[in-house]
């Protein structure tokens, strides 16, 4: 394994200008629970000679909340989302897939920030947080800047953090009182394992059934993790019926071809992501039967 020389900080301040210092020579480190990986299989990038480890930086830890929204620590760990008597209580989908992440030892370790700036397309908390549409924090010394999830991330373990940035929060608005959401995993076992695909979805409806909302976002079947934007389209305004989630759970299917062109995964991921968006939309949806 290649070495690395190691510099420990306790302050935003003193991170933001080692990065500003350092550039592509440097690589933060929170829980380290991906970059060991990365390191133990030289996929960091050559350029990186020195970790800057900020999981002693405090003020990136913890939840709260401004106003409507929510405001999540960048350094705040699995376990800690899992446990928040908060977030148990307005996005239990985002706890949910928390507390799905590997096993406990990694779950004290791995932060949610790391989760985000990874961008694997199997991470856990990335379907939850796109249909909450959070916006990812990006701060360097010139200042800080907003951007949605979506346009933070731009490719298969790609981001648009730059060199000198440092991830320090994740925000959401909290959603009504009337939506319900809905995240699932699929694994080969059930602990310490990558999604096979994950699904996180969040719906809104009237009195008559009529879809007001909805959003689902499937994990680890498209080369960027998105919503998918088509089944969106489809349902909202609709009334829901057993007849529009099939064509909807097609739908689902017929997006994900598109965006990925057909891939020897495909013949799998097909039957499979079609039952669990179906699944999904008779989660958050109230549906009616007897068609």
């Amino acid at each position: 394994m290649k070495p690395y020389a190691i510099k420990r900080t306790s302050t935003i301040e003193q991170a933001l200008t080692l990065l500003h210092e350092l550039g592509e020579a440097a690589w933060c480190v929170a829980g380290g629970t991906d970059v060991l990986i990365a390191m133990r299989h030289a996929e960091l990038p050559e350029s990186v000679t020195t970790l800057i480890d900020i999981s002693g930086i405090a003020e990136l830890s913890g939840v709260r909340e401004e106003g409507d929204g929510i405001v999540l620590g960048a350094g705040t760990t699995h376990t800690d989302i899992e446990e928040n008597t908060l977030l148990r209580s307005v996005v239990p989908l985002l706890a949910d897939a928390s507390r799905s992440v590997g096993s406990p030892q990694i779950r004290n370790r791995g932060t949610v920030g790391g989760n985000l700036v990874t961008s694997a397309q199997c991470a856990d908390t990335i379907p939850p947080l796109m249909v909450l549409d959070a916006e990812v924090v990006l701060q360097s010394l010139n200042g800080s800047r907003r951007l949605p999830l979506a346009e933070f991330l731009t490719g298969p373990k790609q981001t648009a953090i730059a060199a000198d940035e440092l991830c320090t929060e994740i925000r959401f608005r909290k959603p009504p009182r009337d939506a319900v959401g809905y995240f699932h995993k699929l694994i080969r076992r059930q602990a310490v394992a990558k999604a096979r695909i994950s699904i996180a979805a969040l719906a809104r409806q009237d009195v008559e059934g009529r879809i007001r909302e909805l959003r689902i976002s499937p994990g680890s079947v498209t080369p960027k993790p998105q919503r998918f934007s088509s089944v969106e389209q489809l349902l909202e305004g609709q009334i829901a019926t057993e007849k529009l989630i099939r064509t909807a759970s097609r739908e689902a299917v017929a997006f994900m071809v598109a965006t990925t062109g057909r891939r020897w995964s495909t013949p799998y991921k097909e039957p499979v992501l079609q039952v669990l968006v179906r699944r999904a939309l008779e989660s958050v949806l109230r549906v009616e039967r007897g068609e």
